[in-house]
């Protein structure tokens, strides 16, 4: 998503909090397995992190993985975007991506 986007459709959501920067740093250990987000490109490239794509659908992508370390690096990042809510998930993305940064 571009940085338009994000201020367009998540307000620019800058919510700094450890659960934030801890999912922010979920998702750079998924990229340095992949670089379009390994199973989780639909929601870490997309930016499709909407309730809707938390299911199962996701987990067996996951699941299905042979690298058991890159595994390991998206279902901690899975659970980390999952136990966020909405607004929380769009910040984690645009402080990994660049689009704000911390104090």
């Amino acid at each position: 998503m571009c940085q338009a986007c994000w201020r367009k459709h998540y307000n620019a959501s800058r919510i700094d909090t450890e659960r934030v920067r801890a999912a922010r740093d979920a998702i750079a250990k998924v990229y340095d397995f992949s670089l379009v987000g390994g199973n989780l490109h639909v929601m870490l490239d997309d930016w499709n992190i909407g309730y809707e794509g938390f299911n199962g659908e996701i987990l067996g992508w996951i699941a299905a993985e042979e690298n058991t370390e890159k595994r390991a690096a998206e279902l901690t990042c899975f659970e980390a975007m999952r136990d966020l809510p909405l607004l929380e998930r769009a910040s984690a993305l645009a402080l990994f991506w660049g689009y704000w940064e911390t104090p």
